[in-house]
């Protein structure tokens, strides 16, 4: 599971021959836990390196350059096999599954599976890496104050319901070193009534 495939690869080359500068792929599951939906693609083992290495070939070879877009799903994903988990016991809002509340211990498995995710999609030659910190996936859940209900060193006020993003992007930063560039999508409001909001 989470395997490239030759028709994605020859999308991914024809947007570059089509003249597209910059690619981001779409979100990368880092750990079997956090994937979202069939199909999609993964960074969670060693073994799905070659693959990602050759879907970065196939727009290198017609001048482009790809970051890799890196995601855990938390309680969004819809994989009927996986039992979701999130920062708090709160049903996702969109699919309305329910997760279960995470460890302190899995929450920083998951941190390491981003900075290991990381590692992977720089050995398979990605120009930079693109956390997804938005649209309802796991940093986004624990960034508000709707999905995020903790009240220990993850949660409650702003600062510490920024920790889990922060430490990603630390331990992503640690993984791949000081040059290949981080990007982020980050979520900055829920535009729900006590959600997150753009002044916090």
């Amino acid at each position: 599971a989470g395997a490239v495939t030759d028709d994605l690869i020859k999308l991914y080359g024809d947007l570059a021959r089509g003249g597209a500068g910059l690619l981001i792929t779409g979100h990368i599951y880092v750990d079997q836990g956090g994937q979202c939906s069939p199909r999609q693609v993964g960074a969670y083992s060693d073994e799905l390196v070659p693959g990602l290495a050759r879907l970065v070939a196939a727009v290198h070879d017609h001048g482009g350059r790809i970051f890799a877009e890196l995601s855990h799903a938390g309680s969004q994903s819809v994989m009927p096999h996986i039992e979701p988990m999130a920062p708090s016991v709160i049903s996702n809002a969109i699919f309305t599954r329910r997760p279960r509340e995470m460890t302190d211990t899995e929450i920083k498995e998951v941190i390491a599976a981003f900075a290991d995710a990381a590692r992977r999609v720089k050995a398979a030659g990605f120009d930079g890496i693109h956390i997804h910190a938005g649209n309802g996936y796991l940093i986004s859940q624990f960034s508000s104050p709707l999905s995020n209900r903790r009240d220990d060193g993850w949660g409650g006020d702003a600062s510490r319901r920024s920790r889990f993003f922060l430490e990603v992007y630390d331990a992503i930063r640690s993984a791949v070193g000081g040059d290949l560039p981080i990007t982020a999508r980050f979520g900055v409001a829920d535009s729900m009534a006590d959600g997150l909001h753009l002044d916090e």
